[in-house]
């Protein structure tokens, strides 16, 4: 449609990356364009249909009927921070496409608010500054996050709007997008703009890391807090609680807490710091305790067919930037015997070459796993194993976290190794839905034990079929002995690294 008809001009977009830099992988523009890079028109192809936040914004700009442009959709697993060549593609596409867009009312960007790239502590600050640039300070932005963003203080002067998930697992991409774009319909068609702040205290830590699933805790009352503070003042449009991401060597990691609304700035950050403060205070507070893989292990051989125990190894989460490649847990499994088992994944392409080499039904000696670093990923599992299913390794999502949305393992195969089922992949991916086990033929309520490696995301899928649901720390990078990890950047004093009161 011609401009001048009587409409919205809104660029729609995102950019998402959650960057552990002390995983010693840089995320390429390769790995985008593997796991999720689309630019023009099929961007709305590839996300209409899915859960993401994508199609919310699709849904959103069809109601209010905007003229829309999407220039880039792309994301790839969590892991070491983006490379150079990556950023400035985004960058120059995204680019490129707001100005062949202009003039605009207004810009909704799906980011995750923890992406660091290679010299730059604040990847989502640069773009945020970029459009910022380019559309000029009369036309309002609104900004996604995932809830475990680090939001800088230059992210939060640059975004008008900014929304965070509510849940974790994240089951409300979609909602959280249209919510974005409904209060950026009211920045564009309103009298008064809205603004933005932000409050953090010294912790890298707070909120529960934002875990929701158990439906109390300090995440829960604060969300509580934050939605009792929009239904009270029509000012405050939106609190967003961020439990942060604490992998990241970057000032700003941590917990915070933004407020966006048309009140007065000192009431609205009167209301970030007052929610803060309370974070602050229960920052110790966790409804998770992991176990010992001892302890996890013992719970899963009272697991049986039809009732599954299932264990995750939360310290070597791809979800939270983890190799994928730690055997610490998959070893303890095959030494205790168990049988009707299966595991996923270990990230090990050349295994994984080797299987498909092999064939279906052979038999060969593997040194599974524990490639990478062995202060984080162990050793090899020496063993011979049986290849069971080949496979594509490609799944789309059937359950509640992201829906439709399409993934990979690469060339991947089931090895089995005494009684437990592995899987092996070429591409290091989180393990979030039953559809990643059920591509093999695995149908996890069928198994007597699961083991897995994800953070927290699994627990929308697995939860319901799992007679017990158990997460253990075996060693791995998304460890929470943070004095493990060299920090240099980070805001000091800041607790658990110092005593702070």
């Amino acid at each position: 449609m011609p401009y001048g008809f009587p409409t919205k001009r809104v660029v729609l977009a995102a950019i998402k990356h959650e960057s552990h830099t002390f995983n010693r992988f840089p995320t390429t523009l390769d790995l985008f364009r593997r796991q999720g890079y689309h630019l023009g028109r099929e961007v709305a192809s590839a996300y209409r249909d899915t859960g993401l936040e994508m199609a919310g914004f699709l849904a959103a700009a069809a109601r209010f009927g905007w003229w829309v442009q999407t220039p880039i959709s792309a994301s790839a697993t969590s892991g070491g921070r983006v490379t150079a060549e990556a950023m400035a593609n985004f960058l120059a596409v995204l680019g490129d496409g707001l100005r062949a867009a202009m003039p605009l009312d207004g810009v909704l960007l799906a980011l995750h608010g923890a992406m660091a790239a290679e010299e730059d502590d604040d990847a989502d600050g640069t773009i945020l500054a970029m459009v910022r640039g380019i559309v000029g300070d009369a036309v309002p932005i609104a900004v996604t996050f995932d809830l475990h963003a680090n939001v800088s203080d230059r992210t939060a002067g640059l975004a008008d709007v900014i929304v965070s998930y509510r849940t974790n697992p994240h089951t409300d991409h979609y909602p959280t997008a249209v919510r974005a774009a409904e209060l950026l319909h009211r920045a564009m068609t309103g009298e008064v703009r809205p603004r933005t702040v932000v409050a953090r205290a010294a912790t890298l830590v707070a909120f529960d890391r934002g875990r929701t699933h158990t439906g109390h805790g300090p995440m829960m009352d604060a969300l509580a807090d934050a939605r009792r503070l929009e239904r009270m003042d029509p000012g405050v449009w939106c609190v967003s609680i961020n439990s942060g991401f604490s992998h990241a060597d970057v000032w700003q990691a941590g917990p915070s807490v933004t407020v966006t609304g048309d009140a007065a700035p000192a009431q609205l950050q009167a209301i970030a710091d007052g929610i803060m403060v309370a974070g602050f205070h229960r920052r110790a507070e966790e409804s998770v305790r992991l176990a010992t893989v001892a302890d996890a292990v013992a719970a899963m051989g009272a697991g049986r067919p039809g009732a599954p125990v299932v264990v995750a190894d939360y310290t070597d989460a791809p979800g939270g930037g983890a190799y994928g490649d730690a055997t610490v847990l998959l070893r303890a499994m095959i030494a205790a015997g168990l049988q009707a088992s299966a595991f996923g994944a270990i990230w090990d392409p050349a295994t994984a070459a080797q299987a498909v080499a092999a064939g279906l039904g052979a038999h060969i000696a593997v040194k599974l796993g524990g490639w990478i670093d062995p202060e984080f990923s162990d050793s090899p599992i020496a063993a011979m194993a049986e290849v069971i299913c080949l496979s594509d390794g490609d799944y789309v999502h059937e359950g509640p976290y992201a829906p439709g949305t399409v993934g990979s393992f690469g060339a991947s195969a089931i090895l089995r190794i005494g009684g437990v089922d592995v899987i092996v992949s070429t591409e290091n991916k989180n393990i979030l839905d039953q559809q990643q086990f059920k591509i093999f033929g695995i149908e996890p309520s069928r198994c007597a034990s699961i083991g897995l490696k994800c953070m927290h995301g699994f627990r929308a899928a697995f939860e319901p079929v799992a007679a017990r649901v158990i997460s253990c720390d075996a060693g791995g990078l998304t460890t929470y002995d943070y004095r493990r990890l060299p920090f240099r950047h980070l805001r000091r004093p800041i607790w658990p690294l110092d005593n702070v009161e």
